[in-house]
């Protein structure tokens, strides 16, 4: 039985990004572009905090799990958008700044991208390929195909096992009864995406019935195993694709290792 499934990575997310990783490369590359922009007597603003990540990819991958946590929040995870303040907006570019982050100033090409020839005079320095967004991405081997995040092959493999998983008979089965188990206590819903995604928990905080339901629905799935069950299964999918792209998610992995200590070194340099 599986309770706290941020516990049971799955297979394929050893070719994610972790939290960890990704701020790790968005810090480097703010810190590039920052100094690059500074060689052009521009002063760049503060990295934007992250917006709400669950602990990891697993944590929250199968809906509620945790029935004290649900008797308060309901089915949106702590610190959530439903709890979380709005975001502070980075303050306007003047067209200077602009062109020298992006490389650019039309606007039919891609900022940053070797698209944009820079090649400008700004300031008395002539702005590179792609900008300083476009330099720090080359800096970091990123500028290219996923631009820094998670590989296409990668995020195929995760989207695609979640919804066959979520199809397979023996899932199937353990949802019938965890159906059951949710009647049993006033609910009605085919599967758990179902109850999380239900429209009548959109609101700005969790309702008494919405506790009562995520609650519930915890309940319900430690008692069937459903998390255990359908964790299984979605592993077998995954492992099955990563044997048919060994080589290419082993490249991958080294691709991200790669830029860890690109990321490492632009941070830790002068």
């Amino acid at each position: 039985m599986i309770t706290k499934p941020e516990n049971r990575p799955l297979p394929v997310d050893a070719y994610l990004l972790t939290n960890r990783e990704e701020d790790a490369f968005v810090r480097a590359r703010h810190t590039l572009v920052t100094r690059c922009m500074a060689r052009f007597g521009f002063r760049y603003g503060p990295l934007p905090e992250p917006g709400f990540r669950t602990r990891n990819r697993t944590q929250h991958r199968y809906g509620v799990s945790d029935p004290q946590q649900t008797a308060t929040h309901g089915f949106a995870p702590p610190g959530s958008p439903r709890h979380q303040k709005p975001r502070r907006k980075r303050s306007s570019l003047s067209p200077a700044m602009s062109l020298v982050l992006s490389g650019t100033d039309d606007p039919k090409v891609m900022p940053g991208s070797v698209e944009a020839k820079g090649g400008q005079r700004i300031n008395g320095r002539t702005v590179p390929n792609g900008g300083c967004f476009g330099q720090a991405m080359d800096a970091l081997k990123a500028r290219d195909g996923d631009g820094g995040g998670d590989a296409e092959l990668a995020r195929r493999i995760t989207g695609e096992s979640f919804d066959r998983s979520r199809r397979d008979p023996r899932v199937k089965e353990v949802f019938t009864r965890w159906s059951r188990c949710m009647r049993d206590r006033g609910f009605s819903y085919a599967d758990p995406v179902a109850a999380n995604n239900d429209p009548a928990w959109r609101t700005p905080t969790p309702s008494a019935t919405e506790r009562r339901a995520a609650t519930a629905d915890a309940v319900c799935k430690r008692q069937e195993n459903v998390i255990g069950v359908w964790w299984t299964v979605e592993a077998a999918y995954q492992q099955r694709e990563i044997d048919r792209h060994r080589g290419e998610l082993a490249d991958i992995r080294a691709t991200i290792d790669e830029r860890q200590r690109l990321a490492k070194a632009a941070v830790a340099s002068r």
